[in-house]
């Protein structure tokens, strides 16, 4: 670590400590090799230490932690350790109120020991690493994990028992996609509460290509085809940026009505007129591993499933056969907003809905919510399932009640009928959370309670007794 580096290290832990208020300490991109013993001296001073809850010490090259310093932090609720150089868990026992971690892109292999972490964690990210195994214990040993992240491993299978221990009653999404599964772990199908589930890129996803030369070539296009904007205006996330972008040809004529004179300087300051006829919006994303997957899987199941009415249309993908510098053209969807914000840290598996509320009527939220079930119905009848149905991925106009479900990345196709059924709970939380978003001065109580009757059973604990999708719709659609 440089001197400018150890120097930026302690002004961060020192503004801490001064501090009266502030419950998060960023020691990321620092080029730590170790943590100097002096920082835990630091925190303990005057106690500031039992003020830090959230400790983000990602990217760096660190493979430990010092005891000293978890011992100064004894009400550490959230830590981040991704993308620096671990082998194995450090020994977090002493961190008694740890809830979420995060080891994503380090060096773990072989079998997850889990004995090193508390049984408080509810939030486990070990995406990006070679982990192969996990331990027959973890499910008794971490009861509580509501969210477990484990996309881009080795694994093959699970323990399995894994839905018989106290996991059972907790865990409610689940990301597996890219990993050696030849078959689906049959506990997968047996928790009560598991509504979101990623399982793409395994072999037991028999259709996941190789390669963009396996789909539809004259969807193929080049990306140096389109004029783009040169922010990405139409949204930024994990996995890519959307642009707002118009066909070359098209965004010349609408600048040079007299000439066909267009320079790459032209292309650097575009700026594309949104309501245009030709407008487009084009997602690209940032590499070929995304947290759900490969976004080879992703380019895959959009294509499959470009013609289900309330999906974004996909008229086409860019990209080298490998996924690298992959690509969606999509519709432009105008005057449309995502229904609700992502999961925070306090909900940790439930979309946030700041602001207004999003409905005026509950009759509102009914068509709504039968609007979605019909596209859901649709994407299974073609033996798919999205893997992330949550408000967040949902574009909705209040003007027109028009709804999109958006976001492919934990689509996948599958065999057994019963991966349905896990869907259908997540819709079930998707009714309770609309029902929340209506106002409270509308009366119509006999739609509410049925609304929420139907949410029920689509929650129930025994998969076999929910209704599938086209239920769902029939139901929602005499209410």
């Amino acid at each position: 670590m440089g001197t400018a580096n150890l120097c930026t290290l302690y002004e961060r832990v020192r503004a801490f400590t001064h501090s009266l208020t502030d419950t998060k300490l960023n020691l990321t991109n620092l080029e730590l090799h170790e943590i100097p013993d002096d920082v835990a001296e630091l925190l303990s001073k005057d106690n500031a230490g039992s003020r830090l809850t959230h400790l983000d010490l990602s990217h760096n090259t660190l493979s430990s932690i010092p005891a000293t310093l978890l011992n100064s932090i004894p009400n550490l609720r959230i830590l981040f350790c991704s993308s620096n150089v671990f082998k194995t868990l450090p020994d977090l026992r002493t961190v008694s109120s740890l809830f979420m971690v995060s080891f994503r892109s380090n060096l773990f292999s072989g079998e997850l020991g889990v004995q090193q972490l508390p049984s408080t964690v509810g939030w486990l990210i070990l995406t990006d690493n070679q982990i192969t195994a996990l331990p027959e214990n973890f499910g008794t040993h971490l009861p509580r994990v509501r969210k477990l992240m484990l996309a881009n491993n080795q694994l093959t299978t699970l323990p399995p028992l894994l839905a018989e221990s106290g996991l059972n009653d907790n865990l409610e999404l689940i990301r597996l996609s890219n990993n050696k599964f030849e078959q689906i772990p049959e506990c997968l199908l047996h928790f009560s509460k598991l509504s979101w589930l990623g399982l793409g890129g395994n072999p037991c996803t028999a259709s996941s290509i190789q390669s963009l030369s396996e789909l539809d070539q004259s969807l193929r296009v080049d990306v140096n085809d389109y004029v783009l904007e040169t922010l990405p205006s139409l949204g930024t996330g994990a996995s890519g940026n959307v642009y707002l972008a118009m066909a070359r040809g098209a965004y010349v004529h609408t600048k040079n009505t007299q000439s066909n004179i267009h320079s790459e300087e032209d292309d650097e300051k575009a700026v594309i007129d949104s309501t245009h006829k030709d407008a487009v919006a084009i997602k690209l994303f940032k590499g070929e591993l995304t947290s759900d997957g490969h976004v080879l899987d992703e380019v895959q199941t959009a294509v499959a499933l470009r013609n289900v009415e309330g999906l974004i249309p996909v008229h086409a993908y860019v990209g080298a056969d490998n996924g690298a510098g992959a690509g969606l053209v999509m519709s432009l969807i105008r005057d449309m907003h995502s229904l609700g914000d992502p999961p925070s840290f306090a909900s940790v598996t439930r979309d946030v809905y700041p602001g207004a509320k999003r409905f005026d009527t509950i009759e509102q939220a009914r068509r709504f919510l039968l609007c979605i079930s019909g596209v859901a119905k649709e994407i299974h009848a073609l033996k798919h399932t999205h893997g992330d149905l949550y408000a967040h991925n949902i574009l909705y106009s209040s003007s027109t009640n028009e709804s999109y479900l958006t976001d492919m990345g934990a689509a996948f196709p599958y065999k057994d009928d019963r991966i349905e059924l896990l869907e259908v709970r997540a819709f079930g939380c998707l009714i309770e959370e609309m029902c929340d978003q209506c106002d409270a001065y509308d009366t119509d109580k006999d739609v509410r309670d049925a609304l929420l009757a139907l949410a029920k059973e689509c929650m129930g604990a025994d998969l076999s007794a929910r209704p599938r999708f086209s239920v769902v719709a029939e139901r929602l659609s005499k209410f």
